[in-house]
C-alpha cells in the first residue's frame, strides 16, 4: 500500500448469531477503493462452547502467569504494479 492509503472503507460482515457454531464472514460488495483491486473469499468464524470447569480452575490458578494463544487463518496478498 502507498503511504497514507488505507482499506478503512472495506466492510466485512459476520453472519448473525451467538450460539456455538460456524458463521460466515462476507465482503460487502459495495465497498470500494479506487487505488486497489480487491479479491475476497468468504471466510468462517467459529464460536466455541464454554470451557469445562476443570479448565476454568486451571486458568484461574494461572492468572498471574504469561499465557500464549495462537490463531490460524488462511490469507494471501497479491501485489501488482509499483
Amino acid at each position: 500500500m502507498i503511504e497514507g492509503d488505507s482499506l478503512d472503507d472495506i466492510k466485512l460482515t459476520r453472519e448473525a448469531g451467538e450460539a456455538v457454531g460456524w458463521y460466515t464472514i462476507t465482503f460487502d460488495k459495495l465497498s470500494t477503493n479506487g487505488n486497489y483491486n480487491i479479491t475476497y473469499r468468504d471466510g468462517m468464524f467459529f464460536i466455541i462452547s464454554e470451557p469445562d470447569p476443570e479448565w476454568k480452575r486451571h486458568a484461574i490458578r494461572s492468572a498471574g502467569s504469561t499465557a500464549r494463544t495462537s490463531l490460524t487463518a488462511d490469507s494471501s496478498w497479491t501485489w501488482s504494479g509499483g
